[in-house]
């Protein structure tokens, strides 16, 4: 009987992958160019003794390198015909389920750097400190949002049925955006703006709600911080009289007010 070649270890991985996806053995024969036979012991020895590395004493040294087994092994998947189940089966097997990502605002890498300076600065502060910050934001609010991820319970037939429809409008039928503040004492006034929010709607709103809202809540304080929130308006210059910043970053943006 005539000696055989030994298959390098790259050929033997790929032969048990393209059974793993339920390929039979004349297929695995074909794509691969080898010996149904071949095929056939490689399976055999794999379910015998749990490797198809040659054994002690057996067969010579393979030819090729590792980095030659990579290749191979990259060419051979490559050339598969996977299905999308098979790829999800080996994620779970692996420990991967899938997820829905996970929502949070967008913070770029000046606000990052930016909000590690302001912890650092104020690392040290009590909570009397902090008591008194009058923190403010504003929110744009659509009156119609498009439900997200709304799931329904339904028959065949009922596709259409209106309990089992999410009604939806051009652009979330319009939006609102409101102003607010609040400190450790409780919520101050909130204020309902009309149209984009400019330096003139953002004055008026200071005056309107932000300032009544902190004579409420520090009734008694001489010197309290207003920690305002992100809009670029008050950084221009018809609401600088009146007002002292104490920091040059507009997201971050520290202004007092003595009362």
């Amino acid at each position: 009987m005539p000696k055989t070649k030994e298959l390098c270890e790259a050929t033997k991985t790929a032969i048990l992958a393209l059974l793993e996806i339920g390929m039979s053995e004349r297929q695995v024969a074909k794509k691969l160019e080898i010996s149904k036979t071949a095929i056939h012991y490689t399976k055999k020895k794999q379910a015998q003794h749990g490797t198809t590395k040659l054994l002690a004493g057996h067969g010579r040294k393979c030819l090729s390198t590792p980095r030659d087994d990579c290749a191979l092994i990259l060419d051979t998947v490559k050339k598969c015909d996977l299905f999308g189940r098979t790829v999800g089966n080996r994620f779970l097997e692996a420990g991967l389920k899938s997820h829905r990502a996970r929502k949070k605002p967008f913070i770029s890498e000046r606000h990052k750097k930016a909000q590690f300076v302001f912890a650092g600065d104020h690392k040290d502060w009590t909570g009397d400190d902090w008591a008194k910050v009058l923190f403010s934001d504003e929110s744009n609010f659509q009156l119609m949002p498009t439900p997200a991820n709304l799931l329904v319970w339904r028959k065949p037939g009922e596709t259409y049925k209106p309990d089992c429809l999410a009604s939806t409008v051009k652009h979330g039928g319009g939006s609102v955006t409101i102003w607010g503040c609040f400190s450790l004492g409780g919520t101050g006034q909130m204020q309902l703006c009309e149209g984009r929010m400019n330096q003139v709607m953002y004055r008026v709103t200071l005056e309107n709600c932000f300032l009544p809202s902190a004579g409420k809540l520090f009734p008694a304080w001489n010197d309290w911080i207003f920690q305002q929130d992100n809009v670029p308006c008050p950084q221009q210059g018809q609401l600088k009289p009146g007002w002292r910043t104490t920091t040059s970053e507009p997201y971050l943006g520290l202004l007092n007010h003595q009362i």
